[in-house]
């Protein structure tokens, strides 16, 4: 079933309270929500939803990724390697997964009047 606007808001806050601890066994349970937001997105092209589902998308990847450069820069080089490890290349991936609902993005947005 479609996550609502409201859901994927209340998704975002709650991200964002939460990983104010991003060393916490939490941030996994992230991850898997990003990528849900994400699919979200990909899944609402075309509708009305769409622009709300990319701006949740769009703040989820930022969270996430600035909470993954945090547990990096805080942490000495046995714990890096761990986060490495658990987390490195779940992050690319859900990157990758932004970049093509950005890519969606451009080609739904509107162009300038005499463009065709």
């Amino acid at each position: 079933s479609r996550l609502t606007g409201i859901t994927l808001r209340s998704m975002l806050q709650r991200c964002c309270v939460l990983l104010v601890n991003p060393r916490s066994l939490q941030y996994s349970k992230y991850l898997v929500s990003a990528r849900e937001v994400i699919t979200c997105a990909q899944q609402s092209f075309g509708t009305p939803y769409f622009k709300e589902d990319y701006k949740s998308a769009s703040e989820w990847i930022d969270k996430i990724i600035f909470n993954y450069e945090q547990m990096m820069e805080k942490s000495d080089d046995r714990r890096r390697k761990k986060i490495e490890a658990d987390y490195l290349l779940r992050v690319q991936q859900l990157q990758r997964q932004f970049e093509q609902l950005e890519k969606m993005a451009e080609a739904y947005a509107p162009k300038p009047k005499g463009e065709d």
